[in-house]
């Protein structure tokens, strides 16, 4: 058999296994730190991490109300403990995003804790028709592969005595401190 044959033996399916994976390769580079890139086209809808179809609404422009708000929030956890994860064996996770026309909803606000949590990135290109996109997700991809990055790097910052800090900002993950 050929392997058109063997491909239109499998029945079709929507969605991705995105959160399986990730996993997968983030538990190849433990011990060993590095970078991975996932491209990602539909909601993950099957394996670990799996994200239900949101409101299949377009949010053009914020107005406020509470279903907006709702959907600018992540919904599962899998991707921000991932992440931390990742952070902690030195990876790295770059997430390009390109959905077709026919979807209106990708659920980035959920996707992204992932590259926010271990320094990696989020691109995202709606509506992606390649003649159209393909040049700047070629630009995307080449510097996601070829930009220097350094992983394990130590800053220290000290305050006055009676100062605490209680919140951090960036692309990084923090171990947590004995007195949290």
């Amino acid at each position: 058999k050929d392997i058109a044959e063997i491909l239109a033996a499998y029945p079709s399916a929507n969605g991705s296994c995105l959160g399986s994976a990730l996993k997968s390769a983030s538990e190849v580079l433990v011990d060993r730190g590095g970078k991975v890139i996932a491209m990602n086209s539909s909601v993950p809808l099957h394996g670990l991490g799996v994200l239900n179809r949101r409101l299949n609404r377009v949010v053009a422009k914020s107005t406020g109300d509470a279903v907006e708000m709702e959907m600018l929030q992540p919904v599962d956890e899998f991707y921000e403990q991932l992440g931390s994860f990742c952070a902690n064996e030195l990876i790295s996770v770059d997430i390009l995003s390109a959905p077709g026309t026919q979807t209106l909803n990708l659920d980035t606000s959920t996707l992204m804790r992932l590259p926010v949590y271990c320094g990696g990135r989020n691109w995202y290109f709606p509506e992606f028709v390649a003649d159209a996109d393909g040049d700047s997700f070629g630009k995307c991809l080449v510097k996601s592969v070829t930009e220097i990055q350094g992983f394990d790097a130590v800053v220290k910052v000290r305050t006055s005595s009676h100062m605490k800090i209680n919140h951090y900002c960036g692309h990084f993950g923090r171990p947590l401190l004995a007195d949290e």
